[in-house]
């Protein structure tokens, strides 16, 4: 508790440096001497292990390769058939080709010789077999020293390692396996077999393991094999070199045919280590910055930390104007998370202010004022569609009155009060489809007196949306459109159909009529009118029932309603009315005080 109480007496710059010196500067010497040391032990059991591995590694390959040719060596060898085969003497080279065809086709040849990498050959001291093929003479190696060492050393294989041209080849090296041919008739003979390790394929398998240190393989005081990528299968063979053996990391040792095979691993450059010994005055001098510039840094944060902390808080002390608004922070104050503290201070401190200065009632009455104007233009459409419809019912039962008595008129008129009632009471714009529906059924009804036989409709409303509103009057005018300009278009009987029902997402509502139609550029020229339906559009036209349609649902709606009229000529029209059901919602939750409000799709 003692240290606490002191640590909260102390500012902040001083709080800063302790936290340098302890936090940093100490463990910052102390980690780098243990990291050193342990870096050096590391890499020296590191690489000592990987040499280990590449000696193993290289032993196994080159065992593996020779120990694969001893074994076709000594089943070419011990094959009685092949052996038999060089004893034979022919009467002509015709008999010994048919001989050696059938040799090929019933020896083991093919399989032990002819198929893989591994390369053979017998060469026969008898004058009747052809010189070519798995079989030559003796006499073309007659004067080469390592048929003269095989000979001498007939009772046992031989490993030769030579640089010379082989069969008419150019110069390269050559490992290879011999055996005098005398399995059957020991110490006789001067037939010899010989077996040449693929030497390219031994040394692409050393250098595709990408060994990372140089690797010599060794014998008989010559480099054989190496990693070192320099002369490759053309280039003769190397001495070893005393260098080579002082220097070696680690050297591993074995035999194959009373060979002994030396693996000599060179040691890894260990980069680090060099680095460390070569450029020790500059390691120390990057040591003594480690512990000055971090002083400096520290001193910079610092300054960044208390100069805004200082200057916030005497902003936040300073006592408020005399008008009532707070202080803001003037100055710049960064990006960091003092600075973010002091931007959301003073976008607090600007939005109280504005506040302060009527801000909210500056809303109010923009509210007010958009709620004014939406009441206007409704009143503005209210007043066009009252006269209009009335105008045609009215006219409707004027027609029907010339020509039937007065107890059908008195029906008519009947009809016509739900019609006028649900016209005349104008509370709100909006209304619940099931009662639109009783509305369109009247006014379908009333339309059967007139036409008789010709008008037959059908309506199709699911429980799920009879609840949700729609402008008043909205659907009735699609419904008196289908009536007017589809059935008495049309002298054969037609249909109109009514439809309205919900899926997951939308609210669908479509009048659909078999009547006259329409043209395509009158279809063309209506789809134009609906889309840039407006006001001033509508006062612009003569006829303006379905438009008055269109513009209070997308003013109910805020413009979130998809309106699509597709029509054929003497076939009928369809109009699909698509409302986004989250919007529909909303609004049927809506209280009638709150029908003017907006939606956003």
């Amino acid at each position: 508790m003692f240290v606490i109480e002191k640590l909260n007496d102390l500012r902040l710059s001083a709080k800063l440096l302790l936290i340098q010196f302890f936090c940093v500067i100490i463990p910052l010497l102390a980690t780098d001497t243990i990291l050193v040391c342990s870096i050096v032990k590391a890499e020296e059991i590191s690489n000592l292990k990987e040499e280990k591995d590449v000696a193993d590694a290289i032993s196994y390959t080159v065992s593996n390769t020779f120990e694969t040719n001893i074994v076709l060596l000594q089943n070419i060898y011990t094959n009685q058939y092949i052996n038999n085969f060089i004893a034979m003497d022919f009467d002509s080279p015709l008999a010994y080709y048919r001989e050696y065809l059938n040799f090929k086709k019933n020896s083991l040849y093919e399989i032990i010789v002819a198929s893989g990498p591994l390369r053979a050959a017998v060469y026969v001291d008898n004058p009747t077999i052809l010189n070519g093929g798995f079989f030559k003479r003796t006499e073309v190696i007659e004067k080469s020293p390592w048929y003269a060492k095989c000979l001498q050393e007939r009772f046992a294989t031989t490993m030769v390692f030579d640089y010379a041209a082989y069969l008419g080849r150019t110069e390269q090296r050559h490992i290879s396996l011999l055996r005098v041919m005398d399995f059957y008739h020991k110490g006789q003979g001067k037939n010899v077999l010989r077996v040449d390790v693929d030497y390219s394929k031994l040394l692409r398998d050393i250098m595709s393991a990408h060994y990372e240190p140089l690797v010599y393989v060794c014998v008989d005081g010559k480099i054989v094999l190496s990693n070192e990528q320099k002369g490759g299968v053309t280039a003769p063979f190397e001495d070893l070199t005393t260098k080579i053996v002082t220097q070696a990391a680690y050297t591993k040792s074995f035999i194959v045919l009373n060979k002994k095979f030396s693996v000599y691993v060179m040691p890894v450059q260990t980069v680090k280590l060099n680095v460390v010994k070569d450029h020790a005055g500059i390691i120390v001098a990057f040591v003594l910055v480690n512990i000055f510039l971090p002083f400096v840094f520290m001193y910079l944060v610092n300054k960044s930390f208390t100069v805004r902390l200082q200057k916030l808080d005497n902003v936040v002390s300073e006592e408020v104007h005399s008008e009532g608004q707070l202080n803001v922070f003037e100055g710049t104050y960064g990006n960091d998370e003092i600075g973010k503290l002091i931007e959301n201070y003073n976008k607090m401190a600007l939005r109280m202010n504005a506040m302060i200065e009527n801000e909210y009632r500056n809303k109010l009455r923009q509210q007010e004022t958009n709620i004014a104007r939406q009441k206007a233009e409704l009143l503005a459409l209210h007043s066009q569609i009252n006269p209009h419809f009335l105008f045609n019912a009215l006219e409707c039962i004027r027609m029907h009155s010339l020509i039937k008595d007065e107890q059908e008129t008195a029906e008519m008129v009947e009809k016509l009060a739900v019609m006028v009632r649900q016209n005349t009471e104008w509370v709100h714009d909006t209304v619940k489809i099931k009662d639109e529906i009783q509305f369109i059924e009247a006014y379908f009804d009333l339309q059967k007196y007139r036409f008789g036989d010709r008008l037959n409709y059908k309506i199709e409303v699911e429980d799920c949306a009879r609840d949700y509103l729609v402008p008043k009057l909205g659907i009735v005018t699609f419904a008196e459109n289908a009536s007017v300009h589809g059935t008495e278009r049309k002298g054969e009987p037609s249909w109109i159909y009514v439809r309205a029902f919900a899926d997951v997402q939308n609210l669908h509502i479509e009048v659909e009529d078999t009547g006259a139609g329409m043209t395509e550029d009158e279809l063309s020229s209506l789809q134009d009118k609906i889309k840039h339906v407006s006001i001033e559009s509508i006062q612009q036209n003569s006829k303006i029932g379905i438009l008055n349609a269109v513009l209070r649902l997308n003013l109910l709606y805020d413009d979130c309603v998809e309106i699509a009229v597709a029509s054929e000529k003497n076939k009928g029209t369809l109009v699909s009315i698509q409302i986004p059901l989250e919007s529909a919602d909303i609004m049927r939750s809506l209280t009638e005080g709150d029908y003017g409000k907006s939606f956003t799709c």
